[in-house]
């Protein structure tokens, strides 16, 4: 109910009338010289029925408010909302003018554009406290007499089920019935109002702030957990008028399924909290739950906005038929989740579509906390295994620390500004995932095109006439077909003739998306071994992979029509499946807008960023991701500001905790995100002060390219030697593929997924969640790389190629220093003279053994030793001298897990492994070191 203060207000609960003497009068409370229109007779208060006894009465100003000034007077501060001082002064000054007759005083109120509540008092003690009643007495309850200045909100537009059948029964009123299309409520405002607030400063809007994130809060999730409800779900179902006559109609409202009355309990207790602070008019006992979809104010603003003057007269329209049509009408169910704070102002609109949120408050906290209503057998469960966690870890040596548990009893909410976003870390899922997958796909799918003679690693070896010309990305596509003499335009003729790149491939692209199953393709990348993946949602030709509320002014719905959510529908698939969703968007070039198909980044001005952050809003809510991956640049229009604001906004409220944002922003001088975004390359030296992310398609481009062959395509060799090497040095892979235009992966880049999934399937334990072994700085070469776990309790060794030279000496030489540490215990070839210290209580050698430390590892083996032995806790499984096995060319395993055990001694120890080579398979690439603690 009531959208308030814009140009798309849907009904204010009471009109915009201050009475004035004997007369009420429509005000513009937006105007700068309100206090100029305030016209109060002070003959309606009678100030000498509280003069009688005034001197009996204690003073309620602390003398510590008194501050002493010349003469032998005092000054006192007293708080008046600003906007009452025109109130307080009255016409002509004669309020004010009467309370410093009366009481001696002196008052001075601050300058109009101050907007401070100060009001000055300067007099006796005495006839300050006389004047303090007064002025008290003088602007208590006008507070009611004014508009609302706020109100609170349940959002219904999160709901992307209720905005499109919201949509669709639109569409189908106005073939039905002749209506003005204006009547109609915007789709992304959609929403129940709770209830409107009179708030006459900053200090009480503070106030509403801290009570939504304390009373409101405990006794929303109070009721919840009395209830045991932790979600409160909603039907809209058919709709209503507001007046009793059908034919006469001003608004038409969605009638809201509550039967259990759960939403109607909670905001009438809502309210009940801000009338006791007199924050809300205590006039309705009972709060009205609607949502307002057709309004005939809609239409007088939207003329008003035309420059046509408003008569304030009622427009009604013909409802009856229209309602009893719809009596039921389906919009569908939503998770009603959080209370929004809102201020009624002009233009009072969010990026997205929806009005400003000041703050707001989660319905679903009890979902993240221990609820009170938990029982007394489950509280004890919980002590008790916590109690055992902790001891089992204590017993193990592990270090806490408050920093790494931090994440556990909150997530820190960050304001919109570079002190504040620049405390902000990459989460740690994201430093533990360690690869992704990339998805370009869109429009230029269907072409599939590019040359293949550059790749973007010479970019800077080629003259820009020639790199865009014969530009290896296919999604360049758009861009480089317009090129004179370039391949993709010879392609474009031959194949597409003259039609444009829109028409070719808008129609062709919703005909191939039916086909697609998002739960195939996130099935492949989960095989694969990635955790995360991120989606194109918007690349450079501006074609959306989602169906936007945002227009695009420079384009015809038929050339952004998409007919499938491809960015909805493989959200719930990725998510469904255990990884985390990313989007990307193209923020730095959209050539649907004029000016911008050179392949140069444009500075856009106001009306494309405008355009572009709502996106990001409308992106971020409707579908949640983790990660906001855009590129290129943004537009410069308020750049900072905005942008700060989107990533306050992302932190704090779509994915607490667990968001995090890329860096091509180009922001100057200011918070630019959390990780770095190498391009086709790989830092050269450990690097873990910064998070960084190496992206790459699979072939030369990152779209699909029909011309990309077997030498045009990372082997699956190395692509599982550039994921090593990028994670010994503290980066994440997001490694790219180009889905064909139905949604399929290429033969040649599923088996490339394929592969590497079957290798991380056995050593994804020397990557997940592992940490550079080597210190930040260090140049990683060679033929071994090196990873230790996050607890530092194992060092991984990679070994990249099996017949390198340096591996064929039989010799794996670690550089590798622990202080007041030796190896006591290790497999070493006889033969070799390098050898680590013996500790005096390990006599007994066991270099000629090699122990497992899986089962089934050592299972592979035909001499395995049905043989288990406990060293330090730990069990494993040992075979005879290493020189006599083979290994099966098949078994895809690691090809050894050498348990070394480390004791106090020689402090800086040289440490050396020998190892002899069995065969050369391209899955067996770690040897895992089992550091435990020393004794």
């Amino acid at each position: 109910m009531g959208v308030f203060g814009d140009d798309s207000d849907q009904g204010i609960l009471r009109p915009a009338i201050i009475k004035c003497g004997q007369n009420c009068r429509f005000m513009d409370y937006s105007s700068p010289r309100m206090e100029e229109q305030e016209d109060y007779d002070s003959g309606n208060i009678n100030y000498d029925e509280y003069d009688e006894d005034y001197n009996d009465e204690p003073s309620c100003i602390p003398e510590t408010a008194l501050k002493p000034v010349a003469g032998g007077k005092f000054e006192y501060i007293q708080e008046v909302p600003y906007v009452l001082h025109g109130v307080l002064n009255g016409f002509q000054g004669k309020n004010i003018k009467r309370i410093q007759t009366d009481c001696n005083v002196k008052v001075q109120l601050p300058h109009r554009n101050s907007k401070s509540d100060d009001v000055r008092i300067i007099g006796s003690r005495q006839g300050i406290d006389k004047a303090s009643t007064q002025i008290e007495l003088l602007v208590d309850g006008k507070r009611f007499n004014r508009p609302m200045t706020h109100f609170l909100t349940f959002r219904l537009s999160k709901s992307d089920g209720i905005m499109e059948k919201f949509q669709t029964w639109k569409q189908e009123v106005l073939g039905k019935f002749a209506f003005d299309e204006r009547l109609f409520q915007s789709p992304s405002k959609l929403h129940l109002t709770i209830g409107v607030l009179h708030l006459l400063s900053q200090k009480e809007i503070n106030r509403v702030q801290e009570l939504l994130n304390g009373r409101v809060k405990e006794t929303i999730n109070s009721l919840l957990a009395d209830l045991e409800l932790q979600e409160v779900k909603l039907n809209m179902e058919g709709i209503e008028i507001m007046n009793d006559d059908p034919y006469m109609t001003d608004v038409v409202y969605a009638k809201i399924s509550d039967p259990d009355e759960v939403l109607q309990n909670i905001s009438e207790e809502i309210m009940n909290i801000f009338k006791e602070e007199e924050l809300a008019e205590a006039k309705y006992n009972r709060v009205k739950i609607h949502c307002t979809v057709m309004n005939s104010k809609f239409v007088r603003k939207a003329e008003e906005k035309l420059g046509k003057k408003n008569d304030r007269t009622r427009h009604t329209y013909d409802a009856s038929q229209m309602v009893r049509d719809y009596e039921n009408y389906d919009f569908g169910k939503i998770v009603i989740d959080e209370v929004l704070f809102h201020e009624n102002a002009e233009n009072n609109k969010a990026p997205d579509g929806y009005y400003k949120t000041i703050d707001s408050c989660d319905l679903l906290y009890c979902r993240d906390i221990c609820s009170q209503k938990m029982s007394l057998c489950r509280i004890e469960i919980f002590i008790a295994v916590a109690a055992f966690a902790l001891c089992y870890l204590l017993l193990q040596g592990y270090n806490f620390n408050q920093k790494a548990f931090a994440h556990l009893y909150t997530h820190k909410t960050y304001e919109p500004s570079l002190a504040s976003l620049s405390k902000h870390d990459a989460p740690m899922w994201w430093k533990d995932s360690k690869f992704g997958i990339f998805i370009h796909w869109g429009l230029y799918s269907v072409p599939g095109f590019a040359p293949t003679e550059y790749m973007w690693s010479e970019r800077e070896n080629v003259d820009n006439v020639t790199w865009f010309k014969n530009h290896p990305y296919a999604e360049w596509y758009m861009n480089t077909y317009r090129i004179k003499g370039s391949p993709s335009r010879e392609f474009h003729k031959k194949n597409f003739g003259k039609e444009s790149y829109m028409d070719a491939f808008v129609p062709r692209f919703n005909q191939a998306i039916s086909e697609w199953e998002p739960k195939n393709m996130a099935a492949l990348f989960k095989s694969a071994g990635a955790k995360y993946a991120v989606l194109t949602s918007k690349h450079h030709d501006g074609f959306t992979l989602w169906p936007s509320n945002v227009p695009n002014p420079y384009r015809s719905p038929e050339h952004t029509a998409i007919e499938r959510d491809l960015v909805g529908e493989l959200g719930k698939a990725i998510k469904h499946s255990g990884m985390k969703y990313g989007l990307y968007y193209s923020g730095g070039l959209d050539w649907s807008f004029p000016g911008s198909l050179d392949g140069k980044c444009k500075d856009y001005d106001e009306e494309y960023s405008n355009y572009a952050t709502s996106h990001l809003y409308e992106l971020m809510e409707r579908y949640k991701p983790c990660i906001l991956w855009n590129d290129i640049n943004f537009p410069d229009y308020e750049k900072n500001e905005r942008l700060y604001e989107v990533f306050a906004h992302f932190y704090s409220k779509v994915c607490p905790g667990h968001g995090i944002v890329n860096n091509r922003w180009q922001i100057k001088n200011g918070f630019n995100g959390d990780f770095l975004t190498p391009e086709y390359q790989i830092q050269d030296v450990v690097n873990t002060t910064q998070p960084w992310e190496t992206t790459r398609g699979i072939g030369f481009s990152f779209g699909y390219n029909r011309n990309e062959g077997e030498k045009e395509t990372m082997s699956s060799v190395d692509i599982v030697k550039m994921l090593i090497d990028i994670v010994s040095k503290g980066g994440n892979l997001l490694l790219d593929v180009g889905p064909l235009p139905n949604g399929s992966i290429s033969a040649i880049q599923e088996r490339r997924l394929r592969d590497v999934g079957a290798w991380m399937s056995i050593n994804s334990e020397g990557i997940y969640h592992s940490r550079p072994f080597l210190p930040d700085g260090a140049i990683p070469t060679g033929n071994f790389r090196y990873v230790r776990s996050k607890d530092y309790m194992a060092l991984y060794v990679h070994v990249l190629d099996w017949d390198h030279s340096s591996f064929k000496k039989g010799v794996i030489d670690i550089p590798m220093k622990l202080k007041g540490f030796v190896i006591v215990e290790q497999f070493i070839n006889p033969n070799s003279q390098k050898r680590a210290a013996s500790n005096p209580k390990k006599r007994q050698n066991r270099s000629s053994w090699c122990s497992f430390h899986r089962k089934e590892d050592a299972d592979c083996f035909p001499n395995f030793h049905a043989k288990t032995a406990s060293q330090g806790g730990h069990d494993h499984w040992f075979l005879k001298p290493f020189e006599k096995l083979s290994m099966p060319a098949t078994h895809y395993t690691s090809m050894c897990y050498l348990i070394i055990y480390i004791y106090p001694s020689v402090p800086q120890p040289q440490i050396f492994c020998s190892i002899r080579v069995i065969n050369n398979i391209y899955s067996s690439y770690f040897i895992l070191f089992h550091l435990f603690p020393p004794e």
